[in-house]
């Protein structure tokens, strides 16, 4: 496959840059949509969403707004055309027969082979949300996803 260029983060508020510039990446539907097309006409490989379930603080509201990365991943395969597309799938949150199916889903939308990719994961100090007695192990977690055809 070679060498690879790619986007990352497209789907948060600021990308991947922690700033309070009043011009920073925004992360709205059409901006992403436009973004996608552009990135698709000129060559670029991949696009690589964030997947976020909180914020970073009001500093900068750095990923204040995410769009959730599968959903945000089919959208943008509908409207390219050799573009890859990579998602994140927690799985903590998303049972194993449920992503199956939502990627499978994404797969036909893409209408084309290698397309769409996902990776299964899930970073515990991050995520405030869920309590650390019903937040799986590393190990439970990658074991799920690999059963569902993901990877670690």
């Amino acid at each position: 496959m070679g060498f690879q260029l790619g986007l990352f983060s497209p789907n948060t508020e600021s990308g991947l840059a922690i700033t309070t510039a009043p011009e920073r990446w925004h992360a709205t539907w059409d901006d992403n949509l436009r973004l996608a097309r552009l990135a698709d006409e000129t060559g670029i490989d991949f696009l690589l969403p964030v997947a976020r379930w909180t914020d970073w603080g009001p500093g900068t509201d750095f990923h204040r707004s995410a769009l959730d990365p599968l959903v945000w991943a089919t959208g943008m395969l509908a409207h390219t055309s050799r573009l890859r597309v990579f998602s994140t799938v927690h799985t903590a949150f998303h049972h194993p027969v449920v992503a199956a199916k939502q990627l499978a889903t994404a797969d036909h939308v893409s209408k084309g082979p290698d397309r769409v990719e996902h990776r299964g994961g899930l970073a515990r100090s991050r995520n405030t949300r869920c309590s650390a007695s019903r937040c799986p192990t590393t190990t439970t977690r990658v074991t799920r996803s690999r059963r569902s055809g993901g990877t670690s």
